[in-house]
């Protein structure tokens, strides 16, 4: 066989799903194929566009824009292209320096599963499939300039100092902010960089317990409360939990632990089974705080608050204790869950008259978050994992998902989780436990919904400050362990114009509150009553609409409902548009925006509009502007969160 024979055969970049906030960086540079290795992979060389010669492609005074960059592939010197990362030079957006990240992936077709749920969590970053085809990449935007490395099993996380290839084939997603999923994989890939422990193996959103003593021990007092002479499935079950950690510490601690029980001890079985632990299986220290509860342990779990990092990560930058108004402007806007209604992270509320929809809704809610759905009645919504309470109406609940299921056309996502035990916010029973097994199972960053506030707080007197403060302080302490949102559902007053049920400390705690009614006695409707920082002028309407999700033991229906996105108020009646330019925007938008709820970017429907006009080319601009802003004064168009949007 030839020499070049063993060269690659490299499909041309496909330039149309690169995301164009990618393309107008000036840190490219072309690359040529390397032979293939015995591993079957090949080497990308960085060339100058212009000569074809070899070059470093971390220096700068290398890097050409993308179209220098394309046109030596279309000229036939390169086989493709690829960007820089750098530390030393961030992406400016909105004043805001953001590092250019990259997570490379191998191995994809027995791990497919698991790197779809990663996309997902990291907020459906730009993903493309690399030049071999073998693997993928997926590109985003961090606040950190993550130090990354490779973490072994086709696994690689990448901000500066290296090359990354760029192909666009099957491009997908954007080139989303992404800082706390990327800082949350580095610790998951490579744990505490400060130790000199290796990357243990875990779930891609399973973060790893930090093996300090304030963890170890919890554990060391869990084991000590069980015998090891038990079942066999307890034990397994055991084993696993404490292998979970992934503490280099665990497997010596299960050998001592099993040694109690000598007559049974067998040292290799314990060793096989340890080895053998697979994270998917779902079993967590939850599981050794079950049965060390049943055995009469009444401690505490480890704290999950000590998961969080105490300390900046390195190249994180971090704001003065004094700022002036250009620092304080210059700040990262706070994450949302849905925009400019739930914020990422804090307090909120979903309440209303009994019968109003308000469980309902809230299902909708999770499973739109959840999902990472384009948007939930009209507002922008950003991917995160969501923990369900359900304490009223657990019979229901799996009928519910099931019509929601049918309705949405989706099927609910592993992000989407059910937890039906008890907590208890008045005295903080069961609090700890749950956001354990939160952050052990989709980790940090989860959105957990409560329904409702009244079966999680028994024997209160909502109408105290007394066990009012009780319940919000065990509520924010839920919410600040699993480092996200926590909403209660909850009952409306007897006045339905006094709002939340209970003491008005309650209102003030939250950080957004909507409220669910009934209209006129048929139709559903929720609004924002407070949002700390947007417009609380806002309501959406929406309608119960029934479905059979089965057949009982006698051959009846089983229904439930799902919430369909409805508009009940009474159509405007529009003065049709007179002026030519006016009748032709409308015509063009008409045919661009076909479906319901879809909205078009505003500078793009001027050049749509601007396109269609018969007018001088060098008034048509104009008279675009004029139109659009003419059909949007008069009620034909509106302009929103998702654009330029039919009435």
């Amino acid at each position: 066989m030839s020499q070049a024979s063993t060269y690659p055969s490299i499909l041309p970049v496909d330039t149309a799903p690169i995301p164009d906030l990618l393309k107008g960086l000036r840190r490219w540079l072309p690359w040529r194929a390397g032979p293939h290795k015995p591993t079957g992979k090949f080497d990308k060389i960085p060339i100058d566009p212009t000569t074809g010669r070899n070059l470093s492609a971390v220096d700068p005074a290398n890097w050409v824009t993308f179209d220098v960059a394309m046109q030596a592939c279309r000229k036939g010197a390169a086989q493709g292209i690829g960007i820089a990362l750098s530390d030393k030079h961030p992406v400016m957006l909105k004043g805001q320096p953001l590092f250019l990240t990259a997570v490379d992936l191998d191995n994809c077709r027995s791990q497919m599963n698991e790197y779809k749920l990663l996309w997902r969590q990291l907020g459906k970053p730009y993903v493309e499939v690399s030049p071999s085809g073998k693997g993928l990449r997926m590109l985003g935007l961090s606040c950190t300039a993550v130090r990354g490395g490779n973490a072994g099993d086709g696994k690689e996380l990448y901000a500066t100092g290296r090359f990354v290839t760029v192909t666009g084939h099957g491009g997908r997603g954007s080139l989303c902010e992404f800082t706390s999923g990327i800082t949350m994989l580095e610790r998951n890939w490579f744990g505490d960089r400060t130790t000199s422990t290796s990357p243990r193996k875990s779930l891609l959103s399973q973060p790893l317990l930090p093996e300090q003593r304030a963890f170890v021990e919890p554990v060391l007092s869990m084991l000590d409360a069980i015998s090891s002479n038990t079942d066999y499935d307890t034990w397994r079950d055991i084993i696993y939990s404490v292998a979970s950690t992934g503490w280099v510490c665990a497997r010596h601690i299960l050998h001592i632990w099993s040694k109690r029980a000598l007559h049974r001890y067998d040292a290799a079985v314990l060793d096989k089974l340890f080895d053998s632990f697979d994270p998917a299986r779902g079993i967590t220290l939850g599981t050794l705080a079950y049965h060390a509860r049943k055995n009469g342990w009444t401690g505490q779990p480890p704290p999950v608050l000590q998961m969080l990092p105490s300390t900046p990560t390195p190249g994180q930058s971090v704001a003065p204790l004094l700022m002036t108004a250009l620092q304080l402007r210059a700040l990262p806007a706070p994450h949302y869950v849905v925009r400019n209604v739930f914020p990422a992270q804090g307090l909120a509320a979903i309440y209303g008259e009994p019968g109003s929809g308000k469980s309902f809704l809230a299902l909708d809610l999770a499973h739109a978050i959840a999902a990472g759905t384009v948007d939930w009645f009209g507002f922008r919504v950003r991917q995160r994992p969501v923990v369900y309470v359900v304490l009223e109406g657990v019979g229901g609940m799996g009928k519910r998902t099931t019509a929601l299921e049918l309705h949405s056309k989706q099927p609910c996502s592993d992000q989407l989780r059910f937890w039906c035990r008890g907590i208890h916010l008045l005295t903080g029973e069961g609090i700890d436990l749950l956001a354990m097994e939160v952050v052990a199972a989709v980790g940090m960053g989860a959105v957990v919904i409560v329904d409702t506030l009244n079966q999680a707080s028994p024997g209160a007197d909502e109408n105290t400050s007394q066990d009012m403060g009780k319940i919000i302080a065990h509520s924010k302490h839920l919410a600040a362990s699993v480092g996200g949102l926590a909403i209660l559902v909850h009952h409306a007053g007897k006045n339905r114009a006094q709002g939340l049920r209970g003491h008005s400390s309650l209102h003030a705690a939250m950080d957004a509150v909507i409220e669910v009614a009934t209209v006129d006695g048929k139709h559903k409707a929720w609004s924002i009553t407070k949002a700390k920082d947007d417009s609380s002028d806002v309501k959406r309407d929406f309608d119960l609409v029934p479905y059979t999700v089965g057949q009982d033991e006698f051959g009846d229906p089983i229904t439930s409902c799902a919430v369909q996105h409805t508009i009940h108020a009474t159509p405007l009646k529009l003065k049709a548009p007179t002026g030519k330019h006016q009748k032709a925007a409308l015509a063009e938008l008409r045919s661009q925006l076909q479906q319901p709820g879809s909205g078009v970017d505003y500078n793009k429907a001027l050049a749509l509009v601007a396109a269609a006009l018969n007018a001088p080319q060098d008034k048509k601009a104009e008279r675009a502007k004029e139109a659009v802003q003419t059909l949007i004064r008069d009620g034909h168009l509106i302009l929103n969160d998702l654009g330029v949007c039919l009435a």
